[in-house]
């Protein structure tokens, strides 16, 4: 990446996953559907094949903190993301 010599390294990076029956209703529910999200349904091992990307891309991922989003509303994934940085913070000032 040319640009990662002068970005700053992330303390948390968040990876949001969820089942893939989701994903189909999540995307068949979708108001702004575009031709590449139709494709990767229709597209025999698309989908599978992006999310083994996406999954080892995140396990290698030393700042990875993964949150399951099945059946989470967004306010409750944000409270968890809230929560997480908090008990980070507090676990890192008890370092000191």
């Amino acid at each position: 990446m040319p640009f990662r010599a002068y970005l700053d390294m992330p303390t948390h990076t968040f990876y949001l996953r969820c089942s893939e029956s989701s994903l189909h209703e999540r995307l068949a529910s979708k108001q702004d559907l575009k031709d590449d999200d139709t494709a990767l349904l229709r597209t025999p091992g698309r989908l599978a094949r992006l999310l083994n990307t996406y999954e080892s891309v995140a396990n290698a991922d030393p700042t990875a903190v993964f949150l399951d989003t099945d059946d989470k509303a967004p306010d409750a994934l944000a409270d968890r993301i809230i929560d997480h940085l908090v008990e980070a913070s507090d676990a890192q000032a008890h370092r000191r």
